[in-house]
């Protein structure tokens, strides 16, 4: 169990990367992510402890993170 100010990490190349971690609960709304994406992007969906995706928490419904550049005049 990771606090809401806990580390885990993942590294992707070229590929995607899909980690899958175990079964987690949290209380409230939400729950949070930190990501750092330069040149890519995340998206996440929902499974049940079956491996399914819980609807509406899919890939395709999901709206992904992607690095903001700031434009310059």
């Amino acid at each position: 169990m990771l606090r809401r100010d806990g580390f885990a990490s993942m590294d992707a190349g070229k590929t995607p990367g899909v980690p899958t971690t175990t079964a987690i609960s949290f209380k409230g709304r939400y729950p949070f992510v930190n990501v750092e994406a330069k040149a890519g992007e995340l998206r996440g969906e929902v499974l049940d402890t079956d491996g399914r995706v819980i609807a509406p928490f899919s890939l395709a419904n999901c709206v992904p993170v992607k690095p903001k550049f700031l434009s310059l005049p």
